[in-house]
């Protein structure tokens, strides 16, 4: 996949380059190996996006931002003189023109990008998700301070690591992922309930992309009375957008369906599909968690046998077909 240039970022954004009188090596064609949106942990060599200027500061944040070892500064408010081989682009509006960027990238990236919020230690959904994406997956445990470009033709496994604020979205809102999982009481849901915040949030699934709700994802057992739901909040917010809400769970109103059974021994199992999967107690988390993974594979298109073959399942007791 190509890369992506001083200029060709420029163009997509709609901005004006200016060059030190001793430009970087490469001109224009400089090529953009990575994008921060914080000064605290900005590595050399990266272009520093300013979505907070400081009208104030703003000099002080762009001597600091090249002090720091930035090779390029994009800004919206006035013009910078750049260091020597470094340079700086003028845009006219810079969250809008981080929208339009990652709208570029997403369209142009011919992989998988998933997105899974926060789990508790030891959980094991990400380990399954990854299996679905193999033998070319990257797996990234995301800061959400900080954002490289994601352009690789391999498949992206996103692990967000801590609640995303809503000034730290702009990280997910440029790896553009096409799907999220989140489950039951996750913080990233519980968090968050103010609209502004969900809207910005749920802006890096856009356009077209889904918000996959596991019931189950979280819990140490099945629940005795209602199974649970995405907050109303955000039910509300995903009705103003295109954005596709797809629950996986025993509820009537889940999308994939897990029907608890009995077994003919009195075992407990969990139904999908025509597979059965027995449990215990002790391994109820682990359960869902691979079942959770089957119904996102569900979601992108792999068949049920790659499924149970990528999963561990093909053949293997306690995961069978239901007999005939």
């Amino acid at each position: 996949m190509a890369t992506l240039s001083v200029r060709d970022l420029a163009t997509i954004t709609a901005g004006r380059i200016h060059l030190a009188d001793l430009p970087p090596i490469m001109g224009v064609r400089e090529v953009i190996t990575s994008i921060h949106f914080t000064l605290n942990s900005l590595p050399a060599g990266s272009l520093f996006w300013n979505l907070q200027p400081d009208a104030s500061a703003e000099t002080l944040q762009a001597e600091f931002s090249f002090m720091q070892g930035a090779s390029g500064l994009l800004l919206d408010s006035r013009d910078v003189e750049p260091w020597a081989g470094r340079y700086t682009l003028r845009v006219s509006n810079a969250h809008l023109a981080l929208r339009h960027l990652a709208a570029y990238l997403r369209d142009r990236r011919g992989s998988r990008v998933i997105a899974i919020t926060p789990r508790p230690p030891g959980d094991p959904t990400s380990h399954y998700l990854e299996s679905l994406l193999e033998p070319s997956v990257q797996r990234i445990s995301w800061d959400p301070a900080e954002a490289r470009i994601l352009n690789s033709e391999t498949d992206i496994l996103i692990e967000l690591t801590e609640p995303i604020a809503a000034h730290e979205s702009a990280s997910l809102l440029l790896a553009g992922p096409q799907l999220l999982l989140t489950g039951h009481a996750d913080p990233f849901l519980t968090e968050y309930q103010d609209r502004h915040v969900i809207h910005q949030l749920l802006e890096c699934l856009l356009p077209n992309g889904t918000l996959v709700f596991s019931e189950l994802l979280n819990m140490d057992g099945l629940p005795a009375t209602a199974y649970p739901s995405l907050p109303h909040e955000w039910e509300r917010a995903l009705d103003q957008t295109d954005i596709t809400l797809v629950r996986i769970g025993p509820s009537r109103e889940a999308d994939i369906r897990i029907t608890p059974t009995r077994g003919t021994q009195g075992q407990r199992q969990l139904e999908v599909d025509d597979f059965l999967l027995s449990y215990t107690p002790a391994t109820f988390r682990k359960t869902v968690a691979r079942l959770t993974a089957y119904g996102v594979g569900r979601l992108l298109g792999q068949h049920q046998a790659t499924l149970a073959i990528r999963l561990g399942l093909q053949n293997q007791p306690p995961f069978h077909r239901r007999a005939a």
